[in-house]
């Protein structure tokens, strides 16, 4: 090639080789032209029905142990094709790998609603404050952001998103935060705090392990709830190949299947009415207004005296399960008919079959 350019390209030492003036001067239009080569590479695959060819992911290590396992054995299981490459990093990392082209894919996390338009949110979790297993500052479940940020904290160094998240909110709340030590590692944070030396802010994910182990212990920060919102991101180097997608794809439905549900969203049980003893067996109405309409329709004239609970059956149950209806103690139904035996279900209909046989005998 030398001859050919009728220039010297490296100068040759006993040590190695590096790039003559020239050499430099060419280097951008050589990149550019590899770079064009590797995206005709990846169209040629493209079209093929298969998904194939590199994938550079990058991931934050606080999700890395959840995904990782997970998303490799599902790519070799049923993509072998795809070279999968993994780099982990903090989210400020991410950011720049993604920019500079040097991943493709990113996972890492916003902070409260520093959702930028690019992103696709992936899911949402609350922070916590993280301490040593025992430590009375996360003996309750929850505990103030103002308590939390007066703790001698290790957290990643600024200005990474989230060590200027705590600081914006600190300012908010009009108080210091206390940050002690700079951490750029996941895992010396966790270590830092396990062993008393500090204090830390993170999801409940990032130490589910220690937390299994008996080494850490954690507390909801409330007042304001923080949160932590894992996003994908794509780069904007080169455009997505079929093995790209495919992987974010298999991303989208591991993060998803993995989610803890929201608060908000977590399904309430309802409270159970209290129970009279002896009347734990009487079951509850389904069939809710028809059923009491045709239960008071049929009582005899002396049971007219009850309140209406047309609109209240709540009521009326509540009523049959205290052993009395609203009436003199005198007029109690006897105790001994709270027995299921003696309240026949008929599944098709109201619940109750004989309105005669469930109000019994009236002293």
């Amino acid at each position: 090639m030398e001859s050919e350019f009728g220039a010297k390209l490296f100068y040759r030492t006993g040590r190695g080789v590096v790039l003559t003036e020239f050499g430099q001067s060419i280097m951008p239009r050589v990149k550019s032209l590899l770079g064009e080569f590797e995206q005709l590479r990846n169209e040629v695959r493209d079209r093929a029905e298969v998904p194939s060819g590199p994938v550079r992911l990058a991931l934050q290590a606080s999700i890395t142990q959840h995904i990782v396992g997970p998303l490799f054995q599902r790519v070799r299981a049923d993509f072998p094709k795809i070279d999968l490459r993994l780099m982990e990093g903090f989210a400020g990392n991410i950011e720049e790998a993604l920019a500079s082209g040097r991943t493709d894919v990113g996972v890492f996390s916003r902070y409260g609603d520093r959702i930028h338009k690019t992103d696709e949110p992936l899911a949402t979790d609350e922070l916590y404050l993280i301490a040593p297993a025992g430590d009375p500052n996360v003996a309750k479940p929850s505990c103030r952001f103002v308590d939390a940020a007066a703790l001698p904290l290790v957290l990643p160094g600024a200005p990474d998103g989230f060590h200027m998240m705590l600081l914006d909110e600190a300012k908010k709340a009009g108080v210091h935060l206390n940050t002690q030590i700079e951490v750029d590692s996941l895992t010396a944070m966790r270590e830092i705090v396990a062993n008393g030396a500090a204090y830390t802010i993170l999801t409940r994910q990032a130490v589910e392990i220690e937390m299994q182990l008996g080494r850490i212990g954690v507390s909801r920060i409330v007042d304001p709830v923080l949160t932590r919102t894992l996003v994908l991101a794509t780069s904007t180097q080169r455009p997505l190949t079929n093995a790209s997608r495919t992987v974010i794809d298999l991303i989208r439905k591991l993060t998803r299947a993995k989610a803890p549900p929201h608060r908000s969203q977590r399904r309430r049980v309802p409270r159970a009415h209290p129970v009279a003893p002896g009347h734990e067996a009487l079951p509850r109405l389904r069939n809710r207004s028809s059923a009491t309409s045709t239960i008071m329709s049929s009582w005899p004239p002396t049971m007219r005296r009850l309140p209406k609970f047309d609109k209240d059956v709540d009521g009326l149950d509540a009523v049959l399960r205290r052993g009395g209806l609203g009436m003199p103690e005198e007029t109690g139904i006897d105790a001994g008919i709270a027995q299921r035996e003696r309240f026949p279900v008929d599944t098709h209909g109201p619940v109750l079959q004989r309105p005669d046989e469930v109000i019994g005998r009236i002293h």
